[in-house]
Formats: C-alpha cells, sequence, structure tokens
C-alpha cells in the first residue's frame, strides 16, 4: 500500500481554524513549501497535502529534508531548521487529534508497529502516536491497526523531531525510544537520536510525573561519554528530568514486551533507561 492509498482510506478531515489534516490512522504531512525538495500540491495552502521528492538537492535548508529510501538523516545542524520554521505552524494538540482527553503516549522509531500494538490493545482507554521514517514498517503498522480495530492509534510516517515540535508542551505521558540506531561509526555519531537536545525537547512534551522510556543493546551508544546514560544524567542534574530507578539502567527486561527484533538481538544484554519529569507543583 503506497502513500496516497493510506492517505485516501483515511478518514480525512478537512483543515479549520489553523488545525492540521488529520486521519483515522495517518497524520497528514504538512510543511512549508519553501523547505528543502518539498512542495504541496495545493499552492495556496501552505499546510496542504504534500509531494514526495525522494531526491537530494541543493535548495536552502535541505539538510532537513534530504534522505535516502524513506529514511530520514539525523543530524545537528538539522536542529536550527526545525527551530526556525516549527513556530510557523499551529500548535498540535492530541485532544484534537483523538477527539478526546484521554493520556497520549509516544513512540518514536515503531518498526512495524509490534509494541506500539501491544501497548494499545491493553490500554484502550490511552492513546498512542507511533512515528517511524521507514514506508514499509509504518504502512505494516497501519494495516494492522486496521485489522484489530484499533482507534487509539495515529502512525505518522515522517521524522518524529519536527512534529515533536509542533505538540502542545507538557501534554504527553510517557514517551518510548526503543532500540534506536546506534550509527556505530565514530563520523555518524552526530545522527545519534538520543542528544540532548532531543532529551529537552522530550522533557517539554512530558506531563508532570510523565515518563521517558529508552531502550538499546549497543553498550557504547548507552554508556559511552555521548551516551544515552551521560545525556540522562546531565539533563537530571538541571532538573528538568529525574531517574526513575535506582542505577543509571537496567538489565531486567520483565516490563518489557518482547518484539520480533528483541527476540533476535536484544535478550543478551540489553539497557534500559526510565526517567520521568519531577512534579514541581508537589514538591511545594
Amino acid at each position: 500500500m503506497n502513500d496516497t492509498n493510506i492517505n485516501a482510506n483515511a478518514n480525512t478531515q478537512q483543515q479549520t481554524n489553523n488545525k492540521p489534516i488529520v486521519g483515522k490512522y495517518g497524520w497528514y504531512d504538512y510543511f512549508n513549501p519553501n523547505i528543502g525538495t518539498r512542495t504541496t500540491r495545493n499552492t495556496n495552502n501552505s499546510h496542504g497535502t504534500v509531494i514526495r521528492n525522494h531526491k537530494h538537492g541543493n535548495d536552502q535548508n535541505s539538510s532537513f529534508t534530504n534522505f535516502i529510501d524513506n529514511r530520514y538523516i539525523y543530524s545537528n545542524n538539522m536542529w536550527d531548521t526545525i527551530e526556525k520554521y516549527a513556530p510557523n505552524y499551529p500548535e498540535v494538540r492530541p485532544e484534537t487529534i483523538f477527539s478526546n482527553s484521554n493520556k497520549t503516549v509516544l513512540e518514536v522509531g515503531i518498526g512495524n508497529g509490534e509494541f506500539l500494538i501491544n501497548l494499545a490493545e491493553n490500554n484502550p482507554e490511552t492513546n498512542f502516536i507511533g512515528f517511524e521514517v521507514f514506508k514499509e514498517g509504518a504502512t505494516k503498522c497501519i494495516r494492522r491497526c486496521k485489522s484489530l480495530g484499533l482507534s487509539n492509534v495515529r502512525v505518522v510516517h515522517f521524522d518524529a523531531i519536527f512534529y515533536m515540535h509542533l505538540l502542545e508542551k507538557s501534554s504527553i505521558s510517557e514517551v518510548y525510544v526503543n532500540f534506536p540506531d546506534p550509527w556505530f561509526k565514530k563520523r555518524h555519531r552526530k545522527r545519534r537520536i538520543i542528544n540532548p537536545q532531543f532529551v529537552a525537547l522530550v522533557a517539554s512534551l512530558l506531563e508532570p510525573e510523565g515518563v521517558l522510556n529508552i531502550a538499546t543493546d549497543n553498550e557504547d551508544y548507552a554508556t559511552g561519554l555521548d551516551g544515552i546514560q551521560h545525556t540522562l544524567e546531565n539533563c537530571a542534574s538541571g532538573g528538568a528530568l529525574s531517574n526513575m530507578q535506582d542505577e543509571p539502567f537496567t538489565h531486567d527486561d520483565s516490563h518489557y514486551f518482547s518484539t520480533k527484533y528483541y527476540r533476535k538481538f536484544g535478550r543478551q544484554r540489553s539497557y534500559f533507561f526510565k526517567y520521568s519529569r519531577p512534579n514541581t507543583n508537589a514538591q511545594k
């Protein structure tokens, strides 16, 4: 199933009052037509459906939109572009997307959706938004959601960080980042998604006592000088998040749903991090 079919099958709404167009399972891309190589179908609507051009370009700010085979490149210079353009778009409120005020959980990088779907099936009164840049994985998850009749899931086939900048602050109860690409080579480490800017962004989205869960099976990514442990501890020292475990991380996987990836790669030795946003009101 391609993007056109997915969008055509979605229960779409017309954009009104500067609210984004949202489908039942998919979230329509809306993007500034002047960024990178992307253009909109409706030139009169800057938030219209996006035509994907799978190529690199020399356009201004193309570093944000460059991708190969639907995989976006995470790099440090992406943040300046996001922070420059995200304020031009309307804030996205979870209650608008789901038409309810239930708690909302994010998963960044859903793979084929196993973990997200398990959560959604077992927590029908909670809303779930899953981000995946690979079209095949996003499509599989959408198909499964339809077959199971899940109404509490939205799948975003797009870069998570841009949309996370648009989400209402303090509106998310929990965030999962499961086994992100470790980018093994030293020159590729700048592409790792877990960095100080990302963690600060997550902290701003979490409601008081909201939780950030991160899992990795790569020791260097977990404990290296520029790794997850160091990044989270720095964030905690600034008071934005606090460790919910007695140790920096745990290898205990009893709480973790065993996905296909985890069964194949993660069981040998994985690292689980669990941090929360402090409830400053409760502390007073």
